[in-house]
């Protein structure tokens, strides 16, 4: 005959088995969702990097564009090497507030001390145009201005060269999931089982 104080605690056991179960299945689908978002957040901070670096590009072509056609102008007064000036002024505002939207969480970046820096290029250049227009190839302001927005130009490189560095990639490791333990984890970094065996 089966002992009747023996059941209960089978049905408790069984009980405290899928309880326990239940618990770890939750766990384990938290941790997952976290890992999960973590790779989201590293995604996207790579992505923006990514678009950040490529408008950095464009506008670095529009400012180009601008000292190009301007200085080709001035240098001959022909209206043809006005075309990419034209060109790069159509594109430069454009340009800069999409670098400046995407880049906008990343004070590092600097961006608001660019902006005067193309500000004043820009306006270095229309003044010369202006100038070559309507002063004699003797008045020299224009000559000089050209030595001033080349200075300017060199001062946006620098400038653009720190915001590249910004926005690389802060490390040569690359988000993975652990082989052994299925969480997400930067490659350089050792697994759950690894550090244990170590």
């Amino acid at each position: 005959m089966s002992d009747p104080s023996r059941k209960p605690s089978g049905v408790l056991a069984a009980t405290l088995l899928i309880l326990f179960s239940v618990v770890l299945f939750i766990v384990l689908a938290w941790s997952s969702h976290a890992s999960l978002r973590g790779v989201d957040a590293a995604t996207d901070a790579r992505s923006r990097s990514r678009t950040g670096l490529l408008l950095a590009a464009e506008v670095m072509s529009a400012l180009k564009d601008i000292e190009t056609g301007q200085r080709g102008y001035v240098l001959t007064g022909d209206e043809h090497y006005l075309g990419p000036y034209e060109r790069g002024m159509r594109s430069l505002d454009k340009s800069f507030e999409a670098l400046r939207s995407t880049l906008a969480g990343q004070p590092e970046a600097r961006l608001e001390t660019l902006w005067p820096l193309i500000d004043r290029r820009v306006a270095l250049a229309e003044r010369n145009i202006a100038d070559r227009r309507n002063l004699p190839e003797e008045d020299s302001r224009w000559k000089q201005r050209l030595d001033e927005g080349r200075d300017t130009m060199d001062r946006i490189r620098e400038r653009f060269a720190a915001s590249r560095r910004c926005c690389a990639p802060r490390s040569r490791c690359a988000i993975a999931a652990c082989r052994n333990c299925g969480r997400a984890r930067c490659s350089s970094t050792f697994c759950c089982r690894q550090s244990v065996a170590r």
